[in-house]
């Protein structure tokens, strides 16, 4: 395509027409097979897009790059192609190219192969088409401020911890003074048999007194029930004289 087509279909870099639609193309287009877009800038928007994710791969010599933006099958000649960029850019055709860092120089010295010339002052359409491409990047969150009170070795009035409510004439853990000792626990460390064998003997005497003598079976089994009730007697009172103390301490207190 000359350079009077491109310059009017906004397309100085010869891009052909897909079944795509792009985001800058013109919404009456002028020709069935040369891209024709709202702007210039679009068209760089593309050809950046292009190059980028289709064409580099890798790969960083212009040559490359031309073998497929301008292959020989379409009637270019790439070899004549590279070198002319690169003498543009300022490079030889064995020297890679940065990218995307030097893309603006390559879409610049490619529009001039392409159309002839490049037609304007400055390169702000091939500035705002790379721009358009190229996703905008989040600036890095500030650290959070230092935590005064926490350096110190204070906390947040709000990190607090809840008091606990007490109720009146109760103790806290920490205060509560050691329960004393109960039958129970003496009852434990005794033999129950030696401690309930006067009880149950003299309850075996009885019943023999009215008649009914006791099995060795049924003496043991007394003997068991008179164990349970003693310590559920031993615990009722542990419990009973632990509350006594908790109110009597509190009152003082």
């Amino acid at each position: 395509m000359n350079e009077l087509k491109g310059l009017a279909l906004n397309n100085p870099l010869n891009i052909r027409k897909t079944n795509e639609r792009w985001i800058g193309e013109s919404l009456s287009p002028r020709s069935t097979v040369w891209m024709d877009y709202e702007d210039p800038k679009w068209c760089y928007r593309e050809a950046h897009r292009i190059i980028m994710r289709h064409y580099v791969e890798g790969k960083t010599l212009v040559r490359d790059i031309v073998d497929r933006w301008a292959p020989a099958a379409d009637g270019n000649a790439p070899e004549v192609y590279a070198l002319n960029v690169c003498r543009r850019i300022g490079i030889s055709v064995t020297t890679p190219i940065d990218l995307p860092k030097d893309m603006p120089l390559l879409l610049h010295a490619m529009t001039i192969q392409e159309i002839g010339a490049y037609p304007w002052d400055n390169d702000n359409a091939i500035l705002e088409g790379i721009e358009l491409d190229t996703p905008p990047q989040q600036e890095p969150s500030a650290p959070p401020a230092p935590r005064q009170d926490l350096e110190s070795g204070e906390r947040l009035k709000w990190e607090e911890p809840l008091p606990t409510a007490v109720p009146q004439g109760e103790f806290t853990k920490e205060e509560m003074p050691p329960a004393p000792p109960t039958p129970a626990l003496v009852l434990g460390n005794l033999s129950s048999k030696v401690l309930l064998a006067p009880l149950v003997g003299a309850a075996a005497g009885w019943l023999a007194s009215k008649g009914l003598v006791l099995t060795p079976d049924q003496t043991e089994s007394l003997m068991s029930l008179a164990a349970m009730g003693l310590t559920w007697v031993a615990h009722y009172w542990n419990e009973h004289t632990q509350a006594k103390l908790a109110f009597l301490n509190g009152e003082a207190k």
